[in-house]
């Protein structure tokens, strides 16, 4: 069985259970200091509680160091001083709820059979206490004891082993993600064609190696850009940003603009093909240059090919109409 992850380092831990020992002394020194039953062995109480205040200083000054076993042994000795401040209270169970603290931090960070230990511990604990005191219904002052912090514990363990669960689902499908990433970056890289993904605010957010060679910039410049001030021609933004929000906002109007500009995208392509071939006839040393205004031509005409098809997709989810053939039926004729 798959190990699941941890929801807390050590270091939580090990300030939670110093804040319980903390907080443990804190209300025992209320008590003393409060009117209470002569029963009470106040000097062995005070000691109890000094040295659960001494435990839990040192828990947290060292909480970046600390261990799993530390942290089961430090609850050991805090059930420990738990049955001797019961011991020293007299047959009162006044201290008895404390035991309850204990075994939730066990099954609320340690293991399930770890904690199982802990309240194990408890048990035996409370049973000497209960055993050397001879109190009235000791069974059923045990059975409160040790029962309440188990049955809450269980609880929570199975609350957490769920939480563990969802955590390590979804840490197998960031993985699998973070893998799937991977290997579309190393296709892409790979692609002899230029490749550009945009977010939903046309912000550049993948950009590979045939990018950086046709338009000049690398993927630390041009990623986080926006692509219509980049990459696009001044006299064509408008036009580029009308085609995003088409497919952003889903609307069949501007999409219907896209589709009466792919003609015009097309024709645009041909004239910068024929300039360049007239233009390497005339100056043959252009020929490097015009080779690469032809690429780029063709390229922004593709992408405009794929502009279309989107407003195609957007025409046909707005309105069921599928138009995807009647602008090259329409050529045909």
């Amino acid at each position: 069985m798959k190990e699941l992850p941890e929801l807390f380092d050590l270091r939580i831990k090990a300030r939670a259970l110093a804040y319980l020992f903390g907080a443990g002394a804190a209300l025992a020194a209320l008590t003393l200091m409060l009117p209470h039953d002569p029963e009470f062995r106040d000097a062995q109480i005070w000691v109890v509680l000094s040295v659960a205040a001494l435990v839990g200083a040192l828990l947290y000054v060292y909480a970046d160091r600390v261990t799993e076993p530390h942290l089961q042994v430090a609850l050991g000795i805090g059930t420990t001083l738990i049955g001797l401040a019961n011991y020293y209270a007299g047959t009162l169970p006044l201290y008895a709820l404390l035991y309850t603290w204990a075994g939730l931090y066990a099954f609320y960070f340690f293991s399930t059979s770890a904690a199982l230990l802990q309240t194990a511990y408890i048990g035996v604990s409370y049973a000497v206490v209960l055993t050397v005191q001879d109190p009235a219904s000791p069974a059923v002052r045990w059975l409160m004891g040790v029962g309440t912090p188990l049955v809450a514990g269980l609880l929570v363990s199975r609350m957490l082993g769920q939480l563990r669960a969802g955590q390590a689902e979804s840490d197998e499908r960031g993985r699998q993600l973070r893998e799937s990433e991977a290997r579309t970056r190393m296709v892409l890289d790979s692609a002899p064609d230029a490749f550009v993904t945009l977010d939903a605010d046309g912000v550049i957010r993948g950009w590979n190696r045939a990018a950086e060679e046709m338009f000049g910039w690398t993927a630390d410049e041009a990623i986080g850009q926006p692509m219509r001030t980049l990459i696009t021609p001044e006299e064509f933004r408008d036009r580029h940003e009308q085609r995003r929000r088409a497919l952003v906002e889903g609307d069949a109007a501007i999409a219907d603009q896209v589709l009466a500009m792919d003609d015009e995208m097309d024709l645009m392509n041909r004239e910068v093909q024929d300039v360049m071939v007239e233009l390497m006839q005339e100056k043959p040393e252009t020929t490097d240059y015009a080779l690469n205004a032809i690429i780029i031509a063709r390229n922004l005409e593709r992408s405009g090919d794929h502009a279309t098809n989107i407003a195609e997709d957007v025409i046909f989810w707005v309105r069921g109409s599928d138009v995807r053939h009647k602008f090259a039926l329409a050529d045909a004729d």
